[in-house]
């Protein structure tokens, strides 16, 4: 069967009650929205693709579903924004020519995860910023009882 806008609205709303059910192990402590984005548009992809006679396209390259003439976008409903590329003036007046349909999604991580594996007490910790920082006074206190920390003390 051959996908119309009919049917991908029809799909997208069926596709969204599915997906939100599903525990996305995948994505537990992503907070790169473009990766969360693109985990979405992909599956989404995928399950037309198994239904219907389409074509798929690149974000890269152009829509995501040139054959209904729509491209996907994916964004948390915490601060709900994208980016689109025009390419005229004339987009902007008049639009972009293309349809969009957008996917809002609140995500939640459960941190089941640690809870079943708990990690040994260390002496490195992550930032939310996602950056490593290391706790020399930690370091420094030890006394030596953690292998494969050395303390050595230049006078």
């Amino acid at each position: 069967m051959r996908l119309t806008v009919n049917y991908l609205i029809n799909e997208a709303v069926a596709f969204s009650e599915w997906f939100s059910t599903l525990n996305h192990v995948k994505l537990i402590g992503v907070t790169d929205g473009k990766a969360v984005g693109t985990y979405v548009e992909h599956a989404f992809q995928n399950y037309l693709n198994e239904r219907y006679d389409m074509s798929v396209g690149s974000s890269a390259l152009g829509i995501d579903l040139p054959s209904v003439n729509t491209d996907i976008k994916t964004t948390s409903i915490v601060q709900p924004q994208s980016s689109c590329p025009f390419k005229s003036a004339r987009q902007k007046i008049f639009g972009l020519g293309y349809n969009l349909l957008v996917f809002v999604y609140h995500k939640e991580d459960t941190a089941d995860e640690i809870f079943k594996n708990p990690p040994e007490q260390g002496y490195l910790t992550i930032s939310n910023a996602l950056q490593w920082r290391l706790q020399y006074k930690r370091v420094i206190t030890l006394d030596n009882q953690i292998q494969g920390v050395v303390n050595f003390v230049w006078k």
